[in-house]
């Protein structure tokens, strides 16, 4: 997903480039949404399938949470500091989508 992001719409080389890359898989956003949503749901949902016990699907989700929120906020700190440091162009200085 950050491949996407980065490669097909934040930074392309060019816009040709960048909705060329959209067709390979490793650069393919949509597809890694899906995918992620997909195996989140089987692992949050198999444990309450299996026992029917409401309290394993609130500790799951409570958990995958902490465990996602805290990669998200690194990365968002890192582009951050990329863009306090110069090593991004403004927004409005960076070539339309």
């Amino acid at each position: 997903m950050v491949l996407y992001h980065v490669f097909s719409e934040g930074l392309p080389v060019t816009a040709a480039s960048g909705e060329f890359l959209r067709h390979l898989l490793p650069f393919n956003g949509p597809f890694a949404v899906l995918i992620f949503f997909t195996v989140s749901g089987i692992s949050l949902s198999i444990g309450y399938l299996a026992t029917h016990d409401n309290s394993i699907l609130i500790a799951n989700a409570a958990s995958r949470y902490f465990r996602l929120a805290i990669p998200i906020l690194a990365l968002c700190l890192a582009v951050h500091a990329a863009i306090e440091f110069g090593l991004l162009a403004p927004a409005d200085q960076r070539m339309a989508p």
